[in-house]
């Protein structure tokens, strides 16, 4: 595994968070990531995570209602640290993980593979992973989806922050938020079965080999 720097702020790439319906997922763009995560790893959880100070932010989610953890509770934080996925066959049996509040506790998850998300510069904003309540393996070919995955999340998120920058002042408020919301329906597409990401991840952008 090849080590990276010290994490960036996704929170400065424009995650913009909507109300959650009554099954804790909602339709925002990361909404949209989390569910692909899920599928490629055929788990039961996805999300988009978000390392921020001592918390961890679920800022995309499917099958789970929380919004976030401690820091410490964080499988992200650990995941970050390298570029390579992380995967965690059984967390029940793994020290870093035993007693942290997602095993120990509801949704008693087991098994955990993440991939750091990173911007252009290289510095790790949280990470793309799934979980599952079982212990268990994945193969090869949807790890490299996922890594897939999340070298895709990182453009996405800095195609926002890049549109931001350009509109600058010259529009209001919602003015912005809705040619942001524009700019997400057009790469909604992107994270839906059938858009390549049956490729491995290319290098660079965050990646190491």
């Amino acid at each position: 595994m090849n080590l990276v720097m010290p994490c960036g702020d996704l929170s400065g790439l424009d995650v913009r968070e909507i109300e959650k319906d009554d099954d804790g997922n909602g339709d925002t763009l990361l909404d949209r990531v989390a569910v692909r995560a899920a599928t490629l790893c055929e788990a039961p959880i996805g999300l988009v995570t978000s390392l921020e100070g001592g918390r961890q932010r679920f800022v995309g989610r499917w099958g789970t209602r929380l919004t976030g953890t401690a820091r410490r509770d964080s499988f992200c934080a650990h995941a970050v640290l390298f570029t390579d996925p992380m995967v965690v066959e059984d967390a029940a049996a793994d020290a870093r993980f035993a007693d942290t509040i997602l095993v120990a506790g509801s949704p008693f998850v087991r098994f955990y593979a993440g991939v750091p998300i990173f911007d252009e510069q290289g510095l790790p904003l949280g990470s793309v992973c799934a979980l599952d309540t079982v212990a268990r393996t994945v193969g090869a070919s949807a790890l490299h989806r996922l890594q897939r995955l999340a070298r895709m999340t990182g453009v996405a998120l800095s195609a926002r922050r890049a549109m931001r920058g350009a509109l600058g002042p010259c529009l209001d408020a919602v003015d912005v938020e809705a040619t942001l919301a524009r700019l997400d329906l057009t790469l909604a597409p992107l994270f839906d079965e059938g858009n390549g990401l049956g490729a491995p991840a290319p290098l660079g952008f965050g990646y190491g080999g």
